[in-house]
């Protein structure tokens, strides 16, 4: 470990996060403090650029999670974590952490859960990370999330809720029109889908308005809620960690999330799946929510469809259609997650 710490120093010499204290956690990871929250992305880019140097792929997590109050409330009544900022003596080239005590690494056998207990929300360490490999390569995440509701016949309010903005919207009262516009009545919208389910009915209003630029005007920006960092959530105090691990969807093993909590196997699927199709990449994890950087945008309307969907399985809390997701992932590069109680 001591040798780790030095090699992540080195790495990160000359950069935004040079002169941060860094500490060991969970046996074999890293954790470093002290970045502002108003520098989150920054920061990451800088860990993520010097990944292969280091072999660990950074993550932010929320400083105040509970999984992290043991280990910080340890590290304030044990030697505190190297900082050369803290010892105008040090230079350096000096071994970091050689002299300090490395915590104990945790156990962890092939059946041991990962991530926090359902139950009594205790931290459990990262589990084994060749199963979760194995099983988030083989499994079919969206079919583990999808819920048969979904495919479901609408009812008419049901129905109605999925043409917002063309005269049903919350931000369309008040205009002195409730009228639908032409075609997005609910007698037409069932003349034209013949099985009406939440995917066939956003599915036929996203090809209607990206296709008829009258109507995509219509759209207005604040129904996405999904991309842009004015999106993203900022917690009064971040800690980067620093897993071993330069694999995406792995960080699941690390990073717990309310929409897959006792299922982490699911959410290292998806990242996978997103990784390799949309080179998405997890920036942070705050238990309900999850901020991504996405490095490829889907150009065909079939992709975009699908992701949408997928991302309103994972997502419930979006505020958003399906059909409002597909349009917002064909603009934005970066993508924020909520799924809560």
């Amino acid at each position: 470990m001591a040798a780790d710490l030095d090699a992540v120093r080195r790495a990160l010499r000359a950069t935004m996060l040079a002169d941060l204290p860094i500490m060991p956690v969970f046996g074999d990871s890293l954790l470093i403090s002290g970045v502002d929250p108003a520098e989150m992305l920054p920061a990451w880019r800088t860990a993520r650029a010097v990944m292969e140097s280091t072999g660990r792929r950074p993550v932010f997590v929320d400083g105040d999670a509970p999984f992290l109050d043991e280990i910080l409330q340890d590290s304030d009544s044990e030697d505190p974590p190297f900082d050369p900022s803290s010892d105008s003596s040090v230079a350096p080239s000096r071994e970091v952490g050689s002299s300090r005590e490395v915590a104990p690494s945790r156990e962890v056998g092939p059946a041991r859960e990962v991530g926090l207990s359902r139950e009594t929300g205790e931290w459990k360490g990262p589990g084994n990370l060749t199963a979760m490999d194995q099983v988030a390569r083989s499994i079919d995440p969206w079919q583990a999330l999808h819920h048969s509701w979904r495919d479901e016949p609408l009812d008419d309010d049901t129905l109605r809720s999925q043409l917002a903005g063309f005269g049903h919207a919350p931000w369309a009262e008040g205009t002195g029109s409730r009228d639908a516009y032409p075609g997005f009545e609910v007698g037409e919208v069932r003349r034209r889908v013949s099985e009406p389910t939440l995917r066939t009915v956003n599915r036929y209003v996203f090809d209607r308005v990206r296709d008829d630029p009258a109507l995509l005007a219509q759209v207005p920006p604040y129904s996405d809620r999904l991309t842009g960092l004015h999106q993203w959530y900022q917690p009064e105090r971040v800690e980067l960690l620093l897993p071993p691990t330069t694999e995406p969807h792995l960080l699941a093993g690390w990073v717990s999330f309310h929409g897959t909590l006792g299922a982490e196997s699911v959410l290292a699927g998806a990242l996978l799946q997103w990784h390799d199709r949309w080179q998405a990449e997890l920036v942070a994890g705050w238990e309900t929510m999850l901020q991504l950087v996405v490095g490829r945008r889907p150009e065909e309307p079939d992709d975009a469809f699908e992701v949408a969907y997928q991302i309103a399985l994972l997502a419930s809390h979006l505020e958003m259609t399906v059909w409002e997701i597909a349009l917002a992932v064909t603009r934005g590069d970066e993508w924020f997650l909520h799924n809560r109680p």
